[in-house]
C-alpha cells in the first residue's frame, strides 16, 4: 500500500545517498546505467520467475494490496504482448476490454489468489485504473518505443548530475532523489497523474535551488 511504498522509497533513497556520499561519482555513473535497466526489465523479470509459486513454496502469504498488484501486473503483461511495439495508445489503460472482470474464478490468477486473503465482498478488478507500475504503464500505452524513451530520461537526469558543478553531498542528494522517485513510480500512481508529475517537478526544483546555492 501507499505507506509501504513510501517507506521502501525512503529507505532506497537514503541508502543511495549514503552510497553516493561514500563512493562519489563512480556510484552515480553505475546508477545512470542500472536504473534504466531496472526500469526496462524489473516487472517483467518478476513475472518470469513466477513469484507467486516461489512465495507459496515457502508457505508464506502476502497482503491484499501486494496480491492485487500482482494480479494487475499479470493482466497488463498479457495486454502488452498483444501490442508490444507501440502499445494501445496514450491514456487507454482505463478503457481496455475486460479490465473490470474479477480474477476470482479465472484460472490465470489462481496461484496469486492462493497466497492471499481478500476480505469478503472486496471488489477486485483486473485493472482498476492503472498498472501501479510506470514500466508496465509505458509498455501498455506506448509500447517498447515509449518505454525506452522514458528509461532514457532517468539516464539523462543522472548523467546531468555528473556534469553539474555539485559538491559531493549535493551529488549524493540528487542520486537519492532520483532513486526515491524511481521506487515510487514502480509501485504506485499513474505515470500521467498530474499531481504526481507536479510533485516530481517540485521536488527537483527544490533540490536544484538548495544544491545550486550550496554548490
Amino acid at each position: 500500500d501507499g505507506s509501504h511504498t513510501s517507506s521502501i522509497a525512503l529507505t532506497a533513497g537514503v541508502a543511495t545517498y549514503a552510497a553516493a556520499l561514500w563512493l562519489g561519482r563512480r556510484f552515480v555513473r553505475v546508477l545512470a546505467v542500472m536504473v534504466p535497466i531496472l526500469f526496462l526489465t524489473g516487472p517483467l523479470t518478476l513475472e518470469a520467475i513466477h513469484l507467486p509459486a516461489w512465495i507459496a513454496a515457502r508457505g508464506w502469504t502476502i497482503n491484499h494490496s501486494a496480491a492485487h498488484r500482482m494480479i494487475i501486473w499479470r493482466y497488463v503483461t498479457g495486454k502488452i504482448l498483444e501490442k508490444p511495439i507501440l502499445g494501445w495508445g496514450l491514456q487507454t489503460a482505463r478503457f481496455l476490454p475486460d479490465r473490470e472482470n474479477p480474477p476470482n474464478d479465472d484460472p490465470r490468477y489462481a496461484d496469486i489468489m492462493g497466497i492471499t486473503n481478500f476480505a469478503p465482498g472486496t471488489k477486485i478488478e483486473l485493472l482498476p485504473m492503472h498498472p501501479h507500475d510506470a514500466t508496465l504503464h509505458l509498455l501498455l500505452e506506448l509500447g517498447i518505443v515509449g518505454d525506452v524513451l522514458y528509461a532514457a530520461i532517468y539516464a539523462l537526469c543522472l548523467l546531468a548530475l555528473l556534469r553539474a558543478p555539485l559538491s559531493r553531498a549535493a551529488l549524493a542528494g540528487g542520486a537519492g532523489l532520483a532513486v526515491g522517485i524511481f521506487v515510487i513510480a514502480e509501485l504506485s500512481f499513474s505515470a500521467w497523474q498530474s499531481w504526481w508529475l507536479s510533485t516530481q517537478f517540485t521536488a527537483v526544483a527544490l533540490y536544484l535551488a538548495v544544491a545550486c546555492r550550496g554548490g
